[in-house]
């Protein structure tokens, strides 16, 4: 896929041409090895972004080299307009390895710890429903393969087996999943009560928005609680199209996402309309990346609670 949805286009006002560029970017490198993404972005300098340079086209390449081969340079421009390479390795944000000991809490909510029965520990997502009404969870499709495919109406509970303090209790069954958008769903149990309101935070998260270049996200994850992250770019990783690249804010030391916060949602920190699931980072730059809500829900007919 080398196109961007149209609500992505319009929302972020890309002209054609920028648009022409990114195509054109995404067919001649997506596939190179030393490329992890292509996108269209802001332009960022001394670590600050600056919106007023218009769209660029965003690469991210496995590391970057002061002295260029000739068949690994970037153009200064691709079809007039200008190009912008950062240093990033992407990885799916693995099991964590240190517990969160905790008792459940419910209702079952966005940043909660979640996992397969015999699994780690990861996050909730959001929480979504079918036209018939039935809610289900959402969180990244390797927390369903963590370590082999489920089966249909496997267990998944809360907190993760990796986080049981006391007991863990059975809060939805494994569902469906799409592997190149790192998203699944499963069927929360009917006695189980479920609300969109992020942990620690208590945001409520409305209903899906397009990601905005240079827009704040805030999430609420299992392992790093509430960060923020800015949009850098949207685009495309590896055969993963569209998706988010959230980089630190300002002059931000710390990690944005780590092992545990797969699944969560991404909010936009001024309006709280859901954005991206988070799917993973990349360790060196502490960017993150995600698949936009509204185009899992759209896949898998449903709809924000």
């Amino acid at each position: 896929m080398s196109g961007l949805p149209r609500a992505i286009a319009v929302a972020n006002q890309f002209d054609r041409q920028a648009l022409r560029a990114y195509k054109a970017a995404v067919e001649t490198y997506a596939r190179l090895p030393w490329v992890t993404g292509v996108g269209i972005g802001i332009k960022e300098t001394g670590g600050q972004l600056h919106a007023s340079a218009g769209p660029v086209i965003v690469f991210y390449v496995t590391k970057k080299l002061k002295r260029v081969p000739k068949g690994k340079r970037i153009p200064d421009e691709i079809l007039g307009v200008r190009t912008d390479v950062v240093q990033g390795n992407f990885v799916t944000n693995a099991p964590p390895t240190a517990p969160r000991p905790q008792p459940p809490s419910l209702p079952l909510r966005p940043g909660a710890s979640v996992a397969r029965s015999n699994g780690s520990a990861a996050s909730v997502g959001g929480i979504a429903q079918d036209a018939a009404g039935v809610r289900y969870m959402l969180t990244a499709e390797h927390v369903f393969i963590e370590k082999e495919n489920l089966a249909a109406g496997s267990p998944m509970v809360h907190p993760g087996p990796l986080d049981i303090l006391t007991q863990a209790v059975v809060v939805a069954r494994y569902h469906r999943k799409h592997k190149t958008m790192d998203a699944g769903i499963a069927k929360i149990d009917a006695g189980v009560a479920s609300n969109n309101n992020a942990l620690l935070s208590n945001v409520t998260i409305l209903p899906p928005t397009a990601a905005l270049a240079a827009g704040t996200l805030e999430k609420s994850g299992r392992t790093t609680d509430i960060t923020q992250g800015v949009v850098r770019m949207i685009g495309q990783f590896g055969l993963s199209a569209p998706v988010i690249f959230i980089k630190p804010p300002g002059n931000f030391t710390g990690t944005i996402a780590d092992h545990g916060d797969s699944g969560a949602i991404w909010y936009d920190a001024d309006t709280f309309e859901a954005v991206g699931l988070h799917r993973g980072s990349d360790p060196t730059s502490g960017d993150a990346v995600a698949t936009p809500v509204g185009n899992i829900l759209s896949h898998f007919k449903l709809t924000w609670v």
